[in-house]
């Protein structure tokens, strides 16, 4: 049987062959950051739109006005059961601006969200003979955290989704 192949040997301090200094995940050297990665999930195809990404251009006073009425509108507007037209009326008075209308759109998804949870405890109460209108307290909790959030996050320029809400209406 012949003796094994011998492999050469790195001289002492010297990486093995093969080795690369390169981190691991890392693009190989000679690509860009603008190459690298187009294609791939997490990086925008070219072409394509983010509509959660931050509005193009800067978003003015008016618009964070607008946006922000479409959310605390509701909050007020609630109280005598016309909540969800204010998104609406937002939609048609601004629907110019991405940033209005992206806000806009999300209030009126929370708007009809709410409603139908209203609906669904005003009939578990008239099952269980009042006992389900307890339920009411944690919907008017989660109605005003969420509506106050998000007309904060409206006034400062950002974008907001509302979470756990089913989105009947997309900007």
């Amino acid at each position: 049987m012949p003796p094994p192949p011998s492999y050469p040997q790195p001289a002492y301090g010297q990486p093995p062959p093969g080795y690369s200094d390169q981190a691991y995940g890392q693009p190989p050297p000679g690509y860009s950051d603008q190459t690298y990665g187009q294609g791939q999930a997490g990086y925008p195809q070219q072409g394509s739109v983010d509509h959660w990404a931050q509005p193009q251009g800067v978003v003015t006073t008016e618009d964070r006005t607008w946006a922000t009425v479409s959310h605390i509108g509701t909050f007020l507007g609630a109280w005598i059961a016309i909540g969800i037209l204010c998104p609406i009326v937002v939609l048609i008075a601004k629907s110019g601006s991405q940033y209005v209308r992206h806000h806009a759109y999300e209030s009126l998804n929370f708007q009809l969200n709410g409603l139908f949870w209203i609906a669904v405890v005003t009939v578990l109460g008239i099952v269980t003979l009042g006992i389900g209108l307890l339920f009411y307290l944690p919907i008017v909790a989660w109605y005003v955290i969420f509506v106050i959030v998000a007309s904060v996050k409206a006034n400062a320029g950002e974008l907001y989704r509302y979470p756990l809400i089913l989105r009947l209406f997309n900007p």
